[in-house]
């Protein structure tokens, strides 16, 4: 009994100087190069819309714009599982129509009439089947993207 009342209050020291005894690391904060930091908000384009907010500017809109928030979202005819689509945005007017592509870097401006818009160097129609429900077809007349 006494050897158990010693080593009662002899590990607890051992214990406790075995743990002042270890070094204390605390991880270093993550550094991003301020070469990867971007800020939103300061990436303005030439038009003042805010692209890591998601913004681009409109050509028929004449506004900065989210397509994702305005368009019609059309999904990729080819390949149904593609996670990328195409915007169709329309103008303060029936007669333009503004198409976003994932596979080109600026927007094309499409007039038509009221149910068909096409491009000035007609490389893409547009048809609206039904309200609210369109189909790209490119010059070669096959349909790339559709509505859902």
């Amino acid at each position: 009994m006494k050897f158990a009342t010693i080593l009662n209050p002899i590990g607890i020291i051992f214990f406790a100087l075995l743990l002042s005894c270890s070094p204390k690391t605390t991880p270093a904060p993550a550094v991003i190069p301020e070469a990867e930091l971007v800020i939103s908000g300061g990436d303005r384009d030439e038009h003042g819309c805010i692209a890591t907010a998601g913004y681009t500017w409109s050509k028929v809109r004449e506004e900065c714009i989210r397509t994702f928030e305005v368009g019609a979202v059309l999904t990729n005819a080819q390949d149904p599982a593609a996670s990328t689509a195409c915007h169709v945005v329309a103008g303060k007017d029936e007669s333009k129509r503004e198409i976003f592509l994932p596979e080109k870097p600026e927007s094309i401006v499409l007039t038509g009439t009221k149910s068909q818009w096409s491009d000035a160097k007609k490389e893409y129609v547009l048809t609206e089947v039904k309200p609210g429900n369109f189909i790209l077809q490119n010059v070669q007349g096959i349909i790339i993207y559709k509505s859902e």
